[in-house]
C-alpha cells in the first residue's frame, strides 16, 4: 500500500469485488492496474457540482485523462450512479480503512502496464 497525502492507494484484484462494472472486469488482465483510494473527509464532495454539468469527481476524471493519459471511462466513485454493491462497498471500506464521511475512488489503467512484481 502507498500513502498519498493521508490517503491509502491500494491495488485491487477484480475477483473479490464482483460488482465492479462489467466494462472493467471483462477487459481486465492480470497485468492491468485497478486502484482504489480513500479520501478522508471527502464524503459528499465528490458529487458537489463545480459548474453546471460538472461535479468534482468529473474534474478528477478529467485530470486522470490529461495527466495520466487514462481514457474515459477511467474511474468510478462512491457517490456516483455506478458503484459497488453494498457488500463489496463495505469490504472495500474495510480494506481502505475508510470512515463515515470519507469518499472512495476506483480507477483503472487497462492494458497500459506490465506487472514487474
Amino acid at each position: 500500500m502507498l500513502a498519498v497525502g493521508g490517503s491509502a492507494l491500494t491495488r485491487l484484484k477484480p475477483g473479490p469485488y464482483a460488482s465492479l462494472p462489467a466494462f472493467v472486469t471483462e477487459h481486465a488482465k492480470p497485468s492491468d492496474r485497478i486502484m482504489a483510494v480513500n479520501f478522508p473527509g471527502f464524503g459528499n464532495l465528490l458529487s458537489y457540482f463545480t459548474q453546471p454539468g460538472q461535479c468534482f469527481a468529473s474534474e478528477l476524471s478529467d485530470r486522470l485523462k490529461v495527466i495520466a493519459c487514462l481514457e474515459r471511462p477511467n474511474m468510478i466513485h462512491s457517490e456516483g450512479e455506478i458503484w459497488l454493491n453494498d457488500h463489496d462497498s463495505s469490504a472495500l471500506g474495510r480494506e481502505l480503512k475508510a470512515s463515515d464521511g470519507d469518499g472512495q475512488l476506483i480507477f483503472w489503467a487497462l492494458g497500459r502496464y506490465q506487472d514487474r512484481s
